[in-house]
C-alpha cells in the first residue's frame, strides 16, 4: 500500500532550496555568514537561486536582506540591490494590504464576532517589521450563521465576491477590496473535514493590537496549531510562509505549552510540520511531544492523508506526481487524481453530493483552467 503520509510530507515540507534560503532568513546573524558560504557549494548556488523565479523565494527577500546585513554578510552588490529591491516591494505593498486589512476590520467591527487567522494576525505582532511577512490574503474566522452577514458588510463597505482559491471550502465566502486583496470569510479552521476538531475557538481568543488596529485572534499554542495544519492541507513545498509564522511565534511565547498545541489539532500534520522544524532548523520543538499520541495507519488515515496531499496539490499536480517514488507509486497517484476514492472526493471537494456531481465539477473546473487537481 502507498505510504500516503510520506507522500504528504513531500509535498508540502520544503525542498533543498527552500531550507537553504529559510536558515538565512531565519538564523542569528553571526550564523548566517557561516549558511551564505554552503549555499555557494549546493547545487543551486545562493546567487542562482534567488534570480531563479521557479524557486519562488522573493517572500523571503525581506528577511533575507535584513540578516545578511546584520552578519554583516559580503555580498555581490548585484545581488544586494536585487535582494532590496524586493524587500522595497513587499514594503509598498503592504502599505496597500493594510489599507484592505483597515477597510475590512472597520466594516464588522462592533458588528459581528470574528478572529483574524494566521498571516495577517501574525505579521503585526511577532515579526520585525511587518512586511517582512507577505500576506496574500486576509483570513477571518467567523461562527457560521454569520457567514453571509459578514459578506454582506464587506459588500457595504466596498468589497466586490470573489472567485475562492484552488482548495478553498465550499462554506467560504471570498470578497475583493478595490486595491484586489481578497478576504476570506471562513466558519471552520481546517479545510480538511476530517481534521476539523469540535472546538469553541473564539473561547481560545485573544485581543491584539498591532499598527494601530485592534482585533482578536488565537492564542499562540492554537495559532501555532493551526498554521501547521494549515501547511499540510492546502500549502505547498514552495511556500516559506507557515514556517516563518512557525518560528516567529515560538521565540515570541516562550515557553510554549507543548500539550495544548498537540491537543490543538491532528497527530499527522502537526507531526510532520513539528518534526520538519526542529530537525531541518532546529527549532525548540521537544521531541517526544507525540509519544502518547500516536496514530495508526489506519483506512481513515491513509485516505486523510491523501485528501491532504491531493489538496496541497490543487492546481499544481505535477508537485504531486514529481513527489512520488517509483512507478508504482506514481501509477497510484495517477489513478488518485483522475478517479479518487469516494470518501477522498468528497474531502477535497467539500461536500457530501452524489460522486458523479462532484467528478462533473472537477472536470468544469479543469476545463476553465481553474485547477482541477
Amino acid at each position: 500500500m502507498t505510504d500516503a503520509v510520506s507522500t504528504l510530507a513531500r509535498v508540502c515540507l520544503p525542498r533543498s532550496e527552500l531550507r537553504r534560503a529559510l536558515r538565512i532568513a531565519l538564523f542569528r546573524p553571526e550564523d548566517v555568514l557561516g549558511e551564505w558560504e554552503a549555499w555557494q557549494s549546493d547545487a543551486i548556488p545562493a546567487e542562482a537561486a534567488l534570480r531563479n523565479p521557479a524557486l519562488r523565494l522573493r517572500r523571503l527577500f525581506p528577511l533575507i536582506d535584513a540578516n545578511l546585513r546584520a552578519g554583516c554578510v559580503p555580498v555581490d552588490t548585484a545581488i544586494r540591490a536585487y535582494l532590496r529591491i524586493g524587500a522595497g516591494h513587499e514594503k509598498m505593498r503592504r502599505e496597500q494590504v493594510d489599507r484592505a486589512f483597515q477597510s475590512a476590520l472597520a466594516a464588522l467591527d462592533q458588528k459581528i464576532e470574528f478572529l483574524v487567522l494566521r498571516g495577517m494576525a501574525l505579521s503585526s505582532s511577532i515579526y520585525p517589521r511587518p512586511f517582512f511577512r507577505h500576506c496574500h490574503d486576509l483570513d477571518l474566522l467567523v461562527r457560521p450563521a454569520e457567514a453571509d452577514n459578514a459578506a454582506q458588510l464587506l459588500a457595504k463597505a466596498g468589497f466586490r465576491p470573489g472567485d475562492p482559491p484552488p482548495g478553498s471550502d465550499a462554506e467560504s465566502r471570498w470578497m475583493v477590496h478595490p486595491t484586489g486583496f481578497p478576504v476570506g470569510i471562513h466558519v471552520r479552521l481546517v479545510r480538511l473535514a476530517p481534521w476539523n476538531q469540535e472546538e469553541d475557538w473564539f473561547a481560545h481568543s485573544r485581543a491584539q493590537v498591532g499598527e494601530g488596529i485592534s482585533f482578536r485572534t488565537l492564542e499562540p499554542e492554537e495559532m501555532l496549531a493551526a498554521v501547521c495544519v494549515h501547511a499540510a492541507t492546502v500549502g505547498s513545498l514552495h511556500s516559506p510562509c507557515w514556517i516563518t509564522d512557525a518560528w516567529y511565534l515560538i521565540a515570541a511565547h516562550p515557553p510554549m505549552d507543548w500539550q495544548r498545541v498537540v491537543r490543538s489539532g491532528p497527530a499527522i500534520p502537526l507531526r510532520l510540520t513539528l518534526g520538519w522544524l526542529r530537525e531541518e532548523l532546529g527549532a525548540p520543538v521537544p521531541s517526544g511531544i507525540f509519544e502518547q499520541s500516536e496514530t495508526p495507519l489506519d483506512d481513515a488515515t491513509i485516505q486523510q492523508a491523501t485528501a491532504a496531499a491531493m489538496l496541497c496539490s490543487l492546481g499544481r499536480s505535477s508537485d504531486l506526481l514529481r513527489s512520488t517514488q517509483g512507478i508504482a507509486e506514481r501509477l497510484h497517484w495517477f489513478r488518485q487524481l483522475a478517479l479518487p476514492d469516494a470518501r477522498v472526493l468528497r474531502w477535497i471537494e467539500h461536500s457530501d453530493g452524489p460522486s458523479p456531481v462532484l467528478h462533473l465539477r472537477r472536470l468544469r473546473r479543469f476545463a476553465r483552467a481553474k485547477g482541477v487537481w
